[in-house]
């Protein structure tokens, strides 16, 4: 039976996003997301890698730092590779971002109009980008 493993996670971000290009010159981000659950002194923190694609990419290049809350949608993915020193296979599970949520900063002390403190989504259609999505990064 085929599947997928849908996800939303939200969180902050524990640092500056890694923006990069294909040789196609399609956008790619790397993230990591700080998710923590449990009450203060005993809270368990769970940390996170994710990848955004193009505008998505972009996007959170450009407006995110280190500390900014976030907030993903997308898919979970294994990523699979061989070890180059010792020719292990390795693997590791990520979010591959279908859309990002604006989130607000909690504490912003500013004369701000209410529409930008409100979240704001945005869509990232990786299926229109790459022609299908067949679960392989396209690099």
């Amino acid at each position: 039976m085929a599947g997928f493993a849908k996800v939303t996670i939200v969180g902050t971000l524990v640092r500056d996003p890694e923006l990069k290009y294909t040789n196609n010159q399609n956008a790619v981000c790397d993230i990591t997301v700080a998710v923590s659950k449990g009450k203060k002194g005993s809270e368990k923190t769970a940390f996170i890698d994710c990848v955004l694609f193009n505008k998505a990419a972009e996007l959170a290049s450009e407006y995110y730092r280190k500390g900014t809350p976030i907030g993903i949608d997308g898919e979970l993915v294994q990523d699979t590779w061989e070890d180059k020193q010792t020719g292990q296979k390795r693997s590791r599970m990520k979010v591959q971002a279908s859309s990002l949520l604006f989130l607000p900063r909690s504490g912003k002390q500013s004369n701000d109009s209410d529409d930008e403190q409100k979240p704001r989504k945005t869509d990232n259609n990786l299926d229109s980008d790459f022609g299908g999505n067949d679960g392989e990064v396209p690099f």
